[in-house]
């Protein structure tokens, strides 16, 4: 296999992108009239708003897409988008980080497409320092992007001017990106490994999303004495069930480091926790239901510390593979511009020391890494 170094400096200089106007549709025919525009088995661009940030569950909100000149901000919350669906399905998709849009969409009943282009993957495997999508504008186009709607409220209506060009700007450089990214990776050797990471991070956040049992232990939960840990989950399911009620964001309900506080408050004392920690918006009703909830936590402390595996011993063996692994990446990080743990996570190596004839196979069968990885660490 022949590596080519990585030879990034400044950016070719482009004509930039002439920005355009994305109509805001929120009725069925403007939707039809759109829909008629998009030319079937072209790339689309596509960018989705939620509200995770103000409420309960993340749900999509707002559409952005882009074809070429055809462009428009759809309004998914006061529209069936279900007319969508078909016609996106027959086009290649070109996301920046595609885990949450496909989550979204999915979620929103939109069918897979044949392909996707991420340019976030493409930029870390060209060995871009910043790979944020402003971040590549600014870079490729020189332009900057405004991010004051970043963490707007998406389920309010009207839009303001200011977040519909921001949901416009999100999509109206993919394309040009996904050119500009496509022509370096050509350059660099390493387009068919864009090719094959994205169709496996495609495959693994098709998955559905597996429920997190441990989602209580909030950052931390392991520097509380452990009888407060009864206390913490109880106040945790609390502020859930508070939270889904108001249709409001849990950290906005309560914040975390104010659910450590009151858990060891009430693993030591019997008296309720005092009134002037709890945040003003909490009505009378909500601070009963809290007072109850750490009347009687539910677990002992021994039951809610996560199960302890068998401590994991190397033998010389496998250590000294480690080692030349860890080593061969080094080697690789430099020589190629692309971060260590794009390369091969550090999980994945010591799968690989361990077991270094069946690791290699079975990571590919389990989707956890790339053939073109495989090929990078064939000799060690």
């Amino acid at each position: 296999m022949i590596l080519r170094k990585l030879r990034l400096g400044k950016p070719k200089t482009a004509a930039k992108p002439t920005p355009q106007a994305a109509p805001w549709i929120d009725s069925d025919p403007e939707l039809a009239s759109f829909l008629i525009r998009l030319r079937p088995g072209q790339p689309v661009a596509l960018d989705t708003e939620s509200a995770s940030f103000h409420h309960y569950q993340a749900r999509l909100c707002v559409l952005s897409i882009q074809q070429g000149e055809t462009a428009a901000v759809i309004d998914t919350l006061g529209l069936d988008p279900s007319s969508l669906w078909t016609p996106l399905a027959g086009s290649p998709w070109i996301l920046h980080g595609m885990d949450f849009d496909r989550r979204l969409l999915r979620e929103a009943g939109a069918a897979d497409p044949p392909s996707i282009f991420d340019t976030m993957v493409a930029a870390q495997l060209c060995g871009l320092p910043a790979i944020g999508y402003a971040a590549l504008v600014e870079r490729f186009f020189g332009i900057v992007l405004a991010k004051e709607s970043q963490k707007a409220d998406w389920a309010r209506r009207p839009l303001s001017p200011t977040m519909l060009n921001y949901a416009a700007q999100d999509v109206r450089y993919l394309g040009p990106l996904q050119e500009r990214l496509s022509d370096e990776l050509r350059r660099l050797g390493r387009l068919d490994w864009h090719r094959e990471s994205c169709a496996r991070l495609r495959r693994k956040t098709g998955e559905p999303t597996p429920e997190r049992s441990g989602a209580w232990r909030i950052r931390g939960w392991r520097e509380l004495p452990p009888k407060a840990l009864p206390f913490l989950r109880a106040l945790w399911e609390w502020r859930e069930e508070e939270a889904a009620r108001r249709d409001l964001a849990p950290f906005r309900l309560v914040p975390p480091e104010l659910l450590l506080r009151m858990a060891i408050w009430a693993a030591a004392h019997k008296e309720p926790v005092p009134p002037k920690w709890l945040p003003r918006h909490l009505g009378e009703a909500e601070r009963s239901r809290l007072a109850k909830a750490l009347a009687h936590p539910k677990e002992s402390p021994e039951e809610l510390f996560p199960p302890v595996g068998p401590r994991l011993r190397l033998t010389s063996a496998a250590t000294q593979r480690l080692e030349e692994l860890n080593a061969r990446r080094s080697r690789l990080s430099a020589l190629l511009g692309i971060d260590a743990g794009v390369l091969a996570p550090k999980p994945i190596l010591l799968e690989l020391a361990q077991d270094p004839q069946g690791a290699p196979e079975r990571l590919l069968d389990e989707g956890r890494w790339c053939r073109w990885q495989q090929d990078l660490f064939a000799d060690s």
